[in-house]
């Protein structure tokens, strides 16, 4: 599991992105995708094995979230989000033109 603790630690991802941005400009903006993923990993992996030590390798402290698998609501909110922010995307990049 060390593996996934350095690969779920905002530490580890944020010293990707600051060399992503200085040797590869154009990742800059992609790579948030990965800091995205760790945020909603802290709120959607409550107490157990997958548990998000996010400050790892400094502490090993998680937050206590929902448990997404036993909230099934949450997994919806999510999928019905993405939709509604391609869609403000598509419009204000429409209105700049």
């Amino acid at each position: 599991f060390d593996l996934y603790n350095y690969t779920h630690s905002l530490l580890a991802a944020g010293l990707v992105y600051l060399i992503l941005w200085k040797i590869c400009k154009p990742l800059f903006v992609p790579s948030l995708a990965w800091i995205l993923h760790i945020v909603m990993d802290i709120f959607t992996h409550g107490h157990g094995r997958f548990q998000t030590p996010f400050l790892y390798p400094l502490s090993l402290y998680a937050f206590d979230g929902i448990n997404w698998w036993q909230h099934p609501w949450v997994v919806a909110a999510y999928w019905g989000a993405l939709p509604l922010l391609w869609a403000v995307i598509y419009f204000q990049r429409r209105r700049s033109i």
